[in-house]
């Protein structure tokens, strides 16, 4: 079992590493990396706890290049990495000092943060987003795009902008079986993911043989996944492909 340091350390090395490899890819320029840490339950811990992981996180991360690049955004106190967010809270007062603190980010570096696109890029994810279907051919958009004045050559840097920096969509060109597809509904894949996570691996939904083997082993079968996705535009093994790229599985 990983320790919460160890996690925490990774999962800030994981984005590091994806927005490094987003930045060699971009058409744009891309804004340096600011990772804040909320701590989500804040209803359940006491006020001492949440100050003794500050401590252990703050020491770790000042012994790393994290700390030198300047990739971490303190809350104030100037000491405190943890900014505590109570889910439960009747009052806004945690939400707003995470607003405090994007805001305050932006406003410190406000050219870091702006990107100059076409606007035909708007126009074309505003068509894209009002389609009913989930999913839309590579060839099939590079068609419509052609109506927005967006070349097929420019294409790619449009999609990659719209995924990375809006988030609106999602095209995984490095994933062959996705690639020849773009997701303009990616709410199918998140929630098919939360399925995955919370739903799926109960004695209601598998039979009891499957459950121990996924309990004991992780191992499921292909049908389980057909169960996850309410759409047959992705199919399984299109999602068991994206789940790998994810390093989810």
């Amino acid at each position: 079992l990983f320790t919460v340091k160890e996690i925490f350390m990774e999962c800030l090395a994981s984005i590091a590493s994806y927005r490094s490899g987003v930045a060699k890819r971009d058409s744009l320029t891309t804004p340096p990396i600011s990772v804040l840490t909320l701590g989500t339950h804040k209803d359940l811990v006491k006020e001492e706890d949440i100050q003794k992981c500050n401590k252990t996180l703050k020491d770790a991360i000042e012994n790393t290049s994290l700390y030198k690049e300047n990739v971490i955004e303190y809350n104030d106190p100037p000491d405190q990495l943890i900014i505590p967010v109570d889910n439960y809270a009747a009052d806004k007062n945690d939400v707003t000092l995470v607003r405090n603190v994007i805001e305050r980010v932006i406003k410190r570096a406000p050219n870091q943060f702006s990107v100059t696109f076409p606007v035909t890029w708007l126009f074309f994810q505003l068509f894209l987003i009002s389609l009913k279907q989930s999913t839309i051919s590579y060839s099939e958009c590079e068609t419509k795009a052609k109506e927005f004045n967006i070349l097929p050559k420019d294409l790619f840097n449009c999609l990659f902008f719209l995924h990375h920096k809006v988030g609106t969509i999602r095209y995984y060109d490095q994933i062959k079986e996705l690639k020849d597809i773009v997701i303009i509904k990616p709410g199918i894949i998140f929630k098919a993911i939360t399925n995955l996570i919370t739903s799926t691996f109960n004695i209601e939904n598998v039979g009891s043989f499957e459950l121990t083997a996924f309990q004991q082993y992780g191992l499921f079968k292909n049908e389980t996944i057909n169960k996850l996705l309410e759409t047959k535009e992705i199919s399984s093994s299109m999602f068991i492909a994206l789940l790998k790229y994810l390093h989810i599985l």
